[in-house]
């Protein structure tokens, strides 16, 4: 839809004098069908003070305080309901600021008192499901409902929360009764038991042989940080070993770990030079002026004795001839 400037001008004078009075940004949004940022954008370049939905306006380091709160709250066991209710912001929002402080939230669960159909005691849980009215005692969870479960599967079930309550894992008993390790975690939850899924592994770290125990998960293979960089270190210096002894065998061209002794054409004097550096210095030369090419041990030496006179004896520097030498 196309708008005229003076309709568009008196939009925004509207929003203006509302936003004076006191209607927030999300009310102004929801009115006019404009976008929030767009409507910030003008009552910021008008000198107007926002509020937000709840009329009331906050500086930056109050919002900042507002937040430390929240995550204080959160880590003293709030749940994302109750932050939602007592500081009126969006839940995504304070899952934001939790995920970026490194907190886990405590899940919505609400605390249930039922009464037992069958045996008439009370009993209470935390959970964000209804509970069903029956407790965890097995002649209760067996007459649940007033239909009796088949006495074959009552009394399995009490042998699996039997070997549960034991120490044994859940697909010990689930191999031994052949049914799934899920359905047997299931059984001993609704018969009131705990089940024992994690055993305790054994293993050896692999760099200083020390004996670790791990719960439930597949041990690790160090022991620390340490053994582990230890380790990681000591393969990639086998992996450089390696691959220097395969580059020593043919002499390789661009190796940088072979050092070879030369004798400088200017002075005289021997130097080490690495075949990588000296490659560069010979990369390009025809095959018939690489035959007369001489070799120098640093700079200063080149510049020196670069130019011989007619007797073969170094001459002065020269800038009229340009011919490529060797330079370190």
């Amino acid at each position: 839809m196309t708008i005229s400037h003076v309709a568009r001008a008196k939009r925004r004078k509207r929003l203006i004098e509302q936003a004076r009075n006191g209607t927030s940004i999300s009310e102004l949004t929801a009115e006019s069908g404009l976008n929030r940022a767009y409507i910030c954008k003008i009552l910021k370049d008008y000198g107007v003070v926002t509020t937000s939905g709840s009329g009331n306006t906050l500086t930056h380091a109050e919002k900042r305080a507002r937040k430390y709160q929240m995550l204080a709250d959160a880590a003293n066991g709030y749940s994302l309901e109750q932050l939602s209710n007592k500081y009126n912001l969006a839940t995504g929002t304070i899952k934001s600021y939790c995920h970026k402080a490194g907190q886990t939230l405590r899940p919505i669960n609400r605390l249930q008192t039922v009464t037992c159909s069958i045996c008439g005691d009370t009993h209470s849980a935390e959970s964000k499901y209804r509970l069903r009215a029956v407790c965890r005692k097995p002649d209760c969870r067996m007459q649940f409902d007033g239909t009796p479960r088949d006495v074959a599967t009552h009394e399995r079930n009490l042998a699996m929360l039997d070997l549960s309550a034991k120490g044994l894992t859940l697909q010990t008993i689930g191999d031994k009764y052949g049914v799934s390790r899920e359905r047997v975690r299931q059984i001993v939850v609704e018969y009131g038991g705990q089940p024992h899924s994690q055993k305790v592994k054994t293993s050896h770290c692999v760099a200083c042989n020390v004996e670790m125990q791990r719960v439930g998960k597949a041990p690790d293979k160090y022991c620390s940080d340490k053994c582990r960089q230890d380790t990681r270190q000591a393969g990639w210096d086998r992996t450089a070993e390696i691959h220097k002894a395969r580059a020593l065998a043919r002499d390789a061209k661009w190796a940088r770990s072979i050092v070879k002794t030369y004798n400088c054409d200017g002075c005289g004097v021997s130097f080490e030079r690495s075949n990588y550096i000296h490659s560069i210095t010979r990369e390009g030369y025809s095959p018939e002026k690489l035959a007369s090419k001489r070799t120098f041990c640093s700079r200063d030496c080149y510049l020196e004795n670069r130019w011989p006179d007619f007797a073969g004896n170094p001459g002065p520097r020269s800038v009229e001839h340009k011919e490529s030498e060797d330079v370190q």
